[in-house]
């Protein structure tokens, strides 16, 4: 067994009613059985916030933050990494223009868990210079998001959102 610990920098794309960028940045604390390549890790996202787009028109500022469930679980094969997390999207602040809440709170969450199956967009060096993960998740329907909720759930919900990630080995 060996560990590893990484920074993460990145951003997620969202691809539903509500269109736009938000920046990544966490730590990955990962176990890895060097005879079969399988990890464990334990993955920290950090809050985010960012500006979208809801309905083509509407600019949003939303504050996002990302609570996993249970540990990362991947492979090393060679020079190429896959994870596999689940978590939970809270969605803790919702501004129209910036100033104009509509929703949000501790409560305003996906009902589902997501799952982000990530892999190796280049040559993953796993004591070097570490590599970049991309890949594709859905965003399931929110609840407990306040009375503007259903008209928040269905400008976030929907699959073809995007992730980039940089994982860099911590010193």
């Amino acid at each position: 067994m060996a560990k590893f610990k990484y920074s993460l920098a990145g951003s997620t794309k969202i691809n539903t009613l509500s269109k736009g960028t938000l920046p990544l940045t966490g730590a990955i604390d990962a176990t890895l059985n060097i005879k079969t390549g399988d990890y464990t890790a334990t993955t920290v996202l950090n809050d985010t916030q960012g500006r979208l787009t809801a309905l083509g028109f509407l600019p949003v500022t939303v504050g996002v933050g990302f609570v996993p469930s249970g540990p990362t679980t991947g492979k090393l094969d060679d020079d190429q990494l896959t994870a596999n997390l689940k978590l939970r999207i809270k969605v803790k602040s919702v501004k129209a223009f910036g100033v104009i809440p509509l929703a949000g709170g501790n409560n305003c969450q996906t009902k589902q868990l997501s799952d982000i199956a990530l892999k190796s967009t280049d040559s993953f060096d796993p004591t070097g210079t570490g590599g970049s993960l991309g890949g594709t998740y859905k965003i399931s329907d929110l609840n407990g998001c306040g009375p503007l909720n259903g008209l928040v759930s269905p400008l976030t919900a929907g699959g073809g959102n995007t992730i980039s990630v940089k994982l860099t080995p911590a010193a």
